[in-house]
Formats: C-alpha cells, sequence, structure tokens
C-alpha cells in the first residue's frame, strides 16, 4: 500500500486499505490504516472542477507531451521497482497511443526485456512456478 501512495495512485492505495481493514479488522496494520481511510477515500475520488476556457493547440500539446513525460516516469519507476507486469502495462499503452513518440522508441528498444521479465515474475508468483 505504502508503494501506491508513494506512486500517488490512490484508487490501488485505496482498495488495498480496504482490503487490510475487511480481512484483518482489530489487529494493528487495520487500526493504522483505519483511521487514513477518510484521507485516502478523498485522494481517490475523482474531482470536479468547474469548465473553463477551451485551450489551444499549443495548450493541448504541451499537456499532452507532459503527460506522457509523467507516463513513460511511470514505466521507469515501476523499472527500478521490479514491478514488471504494470510496467508492461503502461509501456504498452504509451507504444499504442504514442507510436511516434522519442518515448516509445526508447521503450521499444527495452520492451522485450520488460516482458520477459513480467512473465518470469508472473510464472513466479504462480502455484507451481519459479520461486
Amino acid at each position: 500500500m505504502k508503494t501506491y501512495i508513494d506512486l500517488e495512485m490512490w484508487e490501488l492505495a485505496m482498495e488495498k486499505a480496504t482490503h487490510i481493514v475487511d480481512k484483518y479488522p482489530g489487529t494493528k496494520e487495520a487500526d493504522l490504516v483505519s483511521r487514513n481511510l477518510n484521507e485516502l477515500r478523498w485522494k481517490a475520488e475523482p474531482k470536479f472542477v468547474a469548465p473553463h476556457a477551451p485551450i489551444t493547440a499549443d495548450q493541448e500539446k504541451q499537456l499532452r507531451e507532459k503527460g506522457l513525460a509523467a507516463m513513460y516516469n511511470h514505466v521507469k519507476t515501476y523499472m527500478d521497482l521490479e514491478m514488471w507486469e504494470l510496467a508492461r502495462q503502461k509501456a504498452v499503452a504509451i507504444m499504442r497511443n504514442f507510436p511516434d513518440a522519442p518515448e516509445s522508441i526508447e521503450l521499444m528498444k527495452v520492451f522485450d526485456t520488460i516482458e520477459r521479465k513480467a512473465r518470469e515474475t508472473v510464472g513466479a508468483a504462480s502455484p507451481g512456478g519459479k520461486s
């Protein structure tokens, strides 16, 4: 759960927190988590903002580039944390949605490694898989 919070993945953190509170009631961890549920719930809920003026093509391009850079950084973070399946999923999304972007080209260079490690991780986690 801490990893999800560190990565600001509020929905996943909320899901994990709810799981801990539901499955392990009365434990020290559940009590600690339950004290922070409201804050997690607030962060996980979608925020509604007032409509504003339409954005220009330049602003749209800047927002797209900023979003792409953030997604690319997520892939790198997942790789550093050896969260290979998440890295694979995010890399696929980038390559599919931004095929001509420099970030996609860089990801294509390492995608075979990401995919192989994701398969190994899933194989090691499943019963009867490698340890």
